[in-house]
């Protein structure tokens, strides 16, 4: 009756038999199977049992009969030698089974059967016509509403997967192979939903390209979260994820996981180490320009979103399993959450991360990211001082406690740049303001080495590295008095130590340069004795090439 029923409106003429409206159908087969499972499980399970319990008690009192008897009725009744014959062929385990047949679990797999008959029908013809179809748009018409109809089957896969008020955890394990049968058999059939897949992914993708700035903010100019394009992405894997974990094969499942998944999150990393050369060059023509610095800042912490979701994935039991996975897998085993987990992460070898490549490649793109970023920092810190270079410290006319106008407008760009990165990269910035730090103050210390510093000239050099300190730290800048009772240079030790040097007495140089130049002092040695003078961060030869500097100028008074 639901047979003739079903072919009657989803198989026939009607107008309920659609191919656009695969809803119909399944939504008949789900009200069916929760008006009639009912009945089925609780009344004619228990009859049929019961009927087969008999049927077992009466081969068992056959079996128990004596040789003599069974001699005896042989010749009377043959219909009892019969029944005594098949009841020694029926063993433990078959009794069991026996007595666990369910005419629920037969019920519910006919019903399915019928229904996925129709889908496979359906997902045919859509596979048909696009591949035979000389038009892109009714090709990818066609996709669509292939893609439609793979979405409303796993869906009726999920309703009753986790609805136990429809089918029980037992009829559902029954019925499951033939439900998702019509999406893999046959064979090209999984080569058609993958390009189905490929082309959804696509057009998500064309809108990520298509963004004049696919690096905005996904809750406001000053957000500090993950941007629009990586939630977009990394939400649009795991709802693929979710889609493909129905496969009943995982060896279908490792592939849609490398093609698709895998795809999606190259793709938008590759996409992210592009962006950050462009994004590099737009904060070189505009160093001042606010939302420069801001982009690259998000496109950085997109890459960090995306490692912390790939670590998250590759710790997950459901990614393990794929990972371990080789060409001949098998099924997957219905299993609970917990035992998949510890199968997954238990067993030989561990778990290796899926996507550990995918994570090496994007904590690399973050690591190229910060250098790069810092390494333009440093230039536009460069250039500014150019002038600021130029003046020198031989003269003693300017006062201790003022910058010249090039230093200040250098210090001021400095700050306002660190600020708009340190702002974003709370994680990074330590990283990228040692970078910084160290870049300058291997420019600094050539600077002291390869000029000519009064005494005054010195002191106000002193003063100005603390500022430039300051600001590349984006830490506020201060004035030159409260500058000159600040404690020291901290983070920028070479140049720190250049300067102490050239405070030190003539006779104190002349006495560094003779030890260090000493034929049998040992590299061990040098540094100990550039230790004990206070340089250890200066090279041997930076300190001799100062000292040698400084005591071949006449001796001068500030």
């Amino acid at each position: 009756a639901f047979s003739a029923r079903f072919r009657f409106h989803f198989l026939g003429d009607k107008e309920t038999n659609r191919v656009d409206k695969p809803e119909w159908a399944i939504r008949w087969t789900l009200l069916t199977l929760k008006k009639h499972i009912p009945f089925v499980r609780q009344k004619m399970n228990p009859s049929i049992r019961r009927c087969v319990r008999k049927c077992l008690e009466t081969f068992d009192a056959a079996a128990a009969l004596s040789t003599t008897q069974i001699h005896h009725i042989n010749h009377k009744t043959p219909k009892q030698q019969q029944l005594h014959k098949r009841s020694r062929q029926i063993n433990i385990s078959s009794k069991s089974n026996f007595l666990a047949i369910s005419i629920s679990n037969q019920f519910s797999r006919n019903l399915i059967q019928m229904l996925t008959y129709k889908i496979d029908v359906d997902l045919g013809v859509c596979g048909s016509s696009s591949s035979s179809s000389l038009e892109s748009s009714s090709s990818h018409a066609s996709l669509s509403l292939y893609r439609h109809i793979v979405d409303e089957l796993l869906a009726f896969d999920t309703k009753l997967k986790t609805d136990r008020n429809i089918l029980t955890r037992t009829e559902y394990n029954f019925a499951r192979e033939a439900l998702l049968c019509p999406l893999v058999t046959p064979e090209a059939r999984i080569d058609t939903w993958l390009k189905v897949e490929k082309g959804f992914v696509n057009d998500q993708l064309e809108i990520l390209r298509s963004s004049s700035r696919p690096w905005s903010s996904s809750s406001g100019a000053a957000s500090k979260g993950p941007t629009q394009t990586s939630v977009m992405i990394m939400s649009l894997v795991q709802q693929l994820s979710s889609r493909f974990s129905s496969l009943p094969n995982l060896k279908d499942r490792h592939r849609f996981a490398v093609e698709i998944e895998k795809g999606l999150v190259r793709v938008l990393a590759d996409f992210a180490k592009d962006s950050l050369e462009d994004l590099i060059l737009a904060c070189e023509r505009e160093p001042n320009a606010e939302e420069s610095w801001h982009d690259i800042c998000r496109c950085i912490l997109s890459l960090r979103y995306i490692e912390s979701k790939l670590i998250a994935w590759g710790e997950s039991a459901a990614y393990l399993r794929v990972g371990r996975i080789d060409e001949k897998c098998g099924k997957f085993e219905d299993k609970s959450d917990e035992e998949e987990a510890a199968n997954a992460i238990g067993g030989e070898g561990g778990g290796v991360s899926f996507w550990k490549e995918e994570e090496d490649s994007v904590s690399l793109a973050v690591e190229l990211g910060l250098d790069k970023m810092s390494r333009t920092l440093y230039h536009l810190v460069h250039d500014d001082l150019k002038k600021w270079k130029k003046q020198g410290h031989r003269g003693s006319e300017e006062s201790d406690e003022f910058y010249s106008s090039e230093f200040t407008q250098c210090v001021k760009n400095a700050s306002f740049r660190s600020n708009c990165v340190k702002l974003f990269l709370d994680r990074d910035w330590k990283s990228c303001r040692a970078r910084l730090s160290a870049a300058v103050d291997t420019d600094l210390k050539r600077y002291v080495c390869e000029n000519d510093i009064s005494p005054k000239g010195i002191r106000r050099l002193k003063i100005e590295v603390m500022a430039l300190e300051k600001s590349i730290g984006g830490e506020p800048s201060t004035s030159g008095r409260e500058q000159n009772q600040s404690t020291g240079i901290i983070g920028l030790p070479m140049t720190s130590a250049a300067i102490e040097l050239l405070q030190k007495p003539r006779k104190d140089l002349v006495k560094i340069r003779a030890q260090l130049e000493d034929a049998n002092m040992s590299y061990d040695q040098g540094r100990a004795t550039l230790r004990s003078w206070g340089l250890g961060a200066l090279s041997k030869a930076d300190v001799v090439s100062i000292c040698a500097n400084t005591l071949q100028r006449p001796p001068r008074g500030n």
